[in-house]
Parts: C-alpha cells; sequence; structure tokens
C-alpha cells in the first residue's frame, strides 16, 4: 500500500470513491470541491491543503488524507482495516507533513471515530506528539419522510437569512459556540480570530438567525449554518442559542427550516453533536435527523 499526492489526473478516481459515503465526511468533500473548481490552474505552492490518495496493492484507492495548513487532518478510508494495512507509510506520510522539519504543525484530526482512533495512533507513532482531548459525537442525517415533530418558536421572534453585514449581531452567538463547543480545554479564545472565522462563514456558507421582532437591528438570539457544502451534502454547524432563549425551541426550529431549505436545493444535510448533549440529539431527532456513525475530534 502506498499513498500519493492527489493531482488532477486522479481527481475522478477519488470523486467516485467519495460519493458514495460523503455524508461521512463533508468537509473533506468540500475541500475537494474547492480543488475541483482550481484544477485548471493547480498550483500546488497556493493551495491550503494537501491531498494524499492511498493506493492498494491492486492499484485500487481506499483512502484519501486532507492535510491542511492550518493542522486539520480529514480522512475517509475504505473501512478501518485499510488503515491498519497502511499504518507504516500513514506514519511516513504524517512525519513528512507536520514532522519537526516541516513549517506545519498538526492540531487536530476529526472523523469517523474508528477511523480518527487508528490515524491519531500514526500519528503518536510519527513523533507528532501525545494524544490530547478526545471528543466523541454522533454523526446524524436528516430524512425528510420521517415522522417529526411540528416545529414551533417564540412569537415574537423573526428569522432572517443572514449576510456580512450580520457579523456584529452574530458575534456573541459564534464566540459562545466557539468557546462551549470548539475551543479545546485551557485554549486561550482569540477574539481576532473568532471574527474571521465567522465572517468567512458569513462570505462562504449558508448562515440563518433569530432575532427578537422589538430589536430586529439588535444582537440574534440564536443561529445556525453550514460549515461545509459538498458535492451533494451540506454540513450543518454552529448551532447556538444564547443562554436566556434556550428550552424554547429555536435550535430545533432552525436546523429544521436549513434542513428543508437544502433539500429543495438537492442537497442532503448531516450534523454531528457531541454525545453527552442529549438535549440537542432529542432536538435534532425529533425533526428528523438520526444517527449514523460514531464521530470523533481528537486534539494534540
Amino acid at each position: 500500500m502506498h499513498y500519493v499526492p492527489l493531482m488532477p489526473d486522479l481527481f475522478e478516481s477519488v470523486f467516485h470513491f467519495v460519493k458514495p459515503k460523503e455524508y461521512l465526511c463533508t468537509a473533506l468533500t468540500e475541500c475537494l470541491l474547492h480543488y475541483k473548481k482550481n484544477m485548471s490552474s493547480f498550483n500546488n505552492a497556493t493551495q491550503q491543503e494537501s491531498f494524499f490518495v492511498l493506493f492498494n496493492d491492486s492499484s485500487d484507492v481506499c483512502g484519501i488524507l486532507c492535510l491542511s495548513h492550518g493542522g486539520r487532518a480529514l480522512h475517509h478510508f475504505s473501512n478501518a482495516s485499510i488503515l491498519k494495512k497502511a499504518h507504516d507509510c500513514t506514519c511516513a506520510l504524517l512525519n513528512q507533513f507536520y514532522g519537526k522539519h516541516s513549517p506545519y504543525t498538526l492540531h487536530c484530526i476529526v472523523g469517523i471515530a474508528i477511523q480518527a482512533k487508528l490515524l491519531a495512533v500514526c500519528a503518536r507513532d510519527a513523533g507528532l506528539g501525545k494524544i490530547g482531548e478526545c471528543r466523541e459525537y454522533k454523526l446524524m442525517v436528516y430524512e425528510s419522510r420521517a415522522k417529526v415533530k411540528k416545529t414551533t418558536v417564540l412569537k415574537d421572534v423573526v428569522l432572517k437569512k443572514c449576510s456580512l453585514s450580520d457579523a456584529p449581531a452574530l458575534y456573541n452567538l459564534q464566540k459562545g459556540y466557539d468557546i462551549e463547543e470548539v475551543l479545546p480545554k485551557g485554549a486561550f479564545y482569540n477574539e481576532l480570530a473568532g471574527q474571521k472565522i465567522l465572517e468567512k462563514s458569513l462570505k462562504n456558507q449558508m448562515v440563518y438567525a433569530l432575532f427578537k421582532k422589538d430589536n430586529i437591528n439588535g444582537k440574534a438570539i440564536a443561529k445556525v449554518g453550514t460549515n461545509a457544502i459538498g458535492f451533494n451534502w451540506c454540513q450543518f454547524g454552529g448551532v447556538y442559542t444564547e443562554p436566556e432563549f434556550r428550552n424554547k425551541g429555536c435550535a430545533r426550529y432552525l436546523v429544521s427550516y436549513m434542513a428543508k431549505t437544502v433539500e429543495k436545493s438537492g442537497y442532503g444535510a448531516v450534523l454531528f453533536v457531541q454525545k453527552k448533549n442529549t438535549a440537542a440529539i432529542r432536538a435534532y431527532s425529533a425533526v428528523g435527523f438520526f444517527s449514523v456513525e460514531e464521530f470523533k475530534i481528537i486534539y494534540f
């Protein structure tokens, strides 16, 4: 087994490998979509991610790694046994890309739980550091034909599709989400980085928010957005409600609305939620999402 860098002539093979299970790795397929859009002017030096394709001894594609310069590793393999067999070459690749002679540092591995765990072992064995915090999630997929409860929300709120000009109104929600759901334990929150992440999301993703009717130009009280748009799937993220408005159906209403919206555009909807967040799991289940896989984010 061996890895080769993804080049334009390999793209179709990789696409057909990933497509049947895209809902398991939507963030990765969004990166692949960006790669595809820029293939005609392909330049490795301008890429923010590097892709590596794993081939088996029969020259079939059996895995792909997306290693970002910012330190996030995304992945999709045929199955866990493939990654076990590819342990040595995966260690070598990770060491080459994130090792002590590289300008890049591995910060986290994101993906299907069993594969993420094995990939983390490879990173550890490659000398990239100790495995740190591990967050466990349920990956949930939307099924529009499922029997669901009618979604209602506070009568004195209004739904708005947000644009870049709404960034100030959404920043407190973004900050709360980042601190509670994203930031590793003990890490410092970077206000400027949080603002840039929000602005990038408003430029490139879909974001909806709820505002009080009597304060439509003020701060939003709840929001939802996509954090990855792939070939056929949208991954939701950034779901957050101000504490004083929780348990009133805001998140459930927003997630249900967005799931129906992206479905009308021909996309499937997927999200991952922390296993310990039973309230959110109940809310998403109530509007048609069901669990399909275990998911992990492993920090280094």
